[in-house]
């Protein structure tokens, strides 16, 4: 993947791109969580900066999008400590 002097930081992506990585075989990071697509189950699989993992959706572009706007918001997704949010 050659996302030239963006590649550290996915948040510069639009939508869109990010659709490509997943769509590539790729996980993306952001705001401590990744995605990946899960071929198996056939949905997007995450895991948040606590280690919890979560299921999110279909590979779309509006499901890829609300992601990455909780992202940038700073909302955690799943479980965690006590005192976290």
């Amino acid at each position: 993947m050659n996302m030239d002097k963006r590649q550290n930081k996915p948040e510069a992506l639009p939508a869109s791109e990010l659709l490509n990585i997943l769509n590539s075989g790729r996980s993306i990071k952001l705001n401590g969580h990744s995605l990946e697509w899960d071929r198996d189950f056939a949905i997007l699989a995450g895991t948040n900066a606590y280690g919890v993992d979560y299921y999110w959706g279909p590979l779309d572009l509006p499901t890829v999008d609300a992601w990455r706007k909780k992202m940038l918001s700073g909302t955690t997704i799943g479980d965690c400590p006590p005192g976290c949010d």
